[in-house]
């Protein structure tokens, strides 16, 4: 067999191979198209399917979300760190919970199936199952908890009533006990036809006492002891002003008096510039 035949025969393979490949790529590339086509009128046609393809995309964008925003705390303090915090008064965080660490939604039942796209992180009823409470947690709010209660002594402060709170809260605890500490409604005062949280009832002592939340008339009611932070939107994945306001809450449990510090700064949480939302 001689070397030229042996060329045109390699040179016939490949051109055959080629022409094949050329085949397979349109095939694909048509089978690609119609099954992209099959998705997207299923999709349109059934919005429960769409709903739960949503609702996964929502939880992997959060999960990236997390991953490239969670910074942790866990740092060693040094001796001088240790001897001031042993010289001062451990301090108390107040937070509120509607806006700040979740944001609810309430329906009546009739009408609890009709969801929306973003996943619900719990579910309870009132009233023998005439209203359905969907509840969404602030994004690293688990975390923010965990660090913040190794700092202070965490109380819950809020509006709201005691049946419709407790559920929220005793989820939110997860069986830590870090929200044990709790004030309701019944607990708050009628200010000019405002209901608001004075600290004051609950301590004597406000040198040592932080709250957060997102109400700036609770924030100038009791400036020198608030920090304001944005409200919460459901959906948004860019959402780290708990992850943020860590380091500022780390440096105040060091100073006498917290009022020192908040009454002169006026401390206010900003939300980022870019936020991303699913509607």
């Amino acid at each position: 067999m001689s070397k030229t035949f042996l060329v045109y025969k390699i040179i016939e393979i490949m051109e055959k191979s080629t022409e094949y490949t050329k085949f397979l790529s349109s095939h694909v590339s048509i089978m690609t198209t119609l099954l992209l086509l099959a998705l997207v009128f299923l999709l349109f046609m059934f919005s429960k399917l769409r709903r739960s393809l949503l609702r996964t995309l929502f939880k992997i964008l959060r999960k990236i979300s997390v991953g490239f925003t969670l910074k942790r705390h866990s740092r060693k303090l040094s001796p001088a760190s240790e001897c001031r915090l042993a010289m001062v008064k451990r301090k108390t965080l107040v937070l509120d919970m509607d806006d700040t660490l979740i944001k609810a939604i309430v329906k009546k039942s009739l009408e609890a199936d009709i969801e929306r796209n973003i996943p619900f992180d719990y579910r309870f009823t009132l009233f023998d199952n005439y209203y359905t409470i969907f509840v969404y947690k602030r994004p690293h709010l688990d975390y923010f908890l965990d660090t913040v209660s190794q700092w202070y002594n965490v109380m819950v402060y809020t509006t709201a009533t005691k049946f419709y709170a407790d559920p929220i809260l005793d989820f939110l605890d997860n069986g830590r006990g870090i929200l044990k500490k709790r004030m309701y409604r019944h607990n708050c005062r009628f200010i000019s036809k405002v209901r608001i949280k004075p600290l004051s009832l609950a301590f004597t002592d406000l040198s040592s006492v932080v709250l957060v939340d997102n109400s700036i008339m609770e924030c100038t009611y009791n400036k020198g002891n608030a920090i304001k932070i944005p409200n919460y939107v459901i959906g948004s994945l860019i959402d780290n002003n708990l992850l943020t306001l860590l380091p500022f809450l780390d440096c105040l449990r060091f100073v006498d008096d917290v009022r020192s510090i908040l009454k002169a700064s006026n401390y206010v949480q900003k939300l980022p510039k870019m936020s991303l939302l699913v509607n």
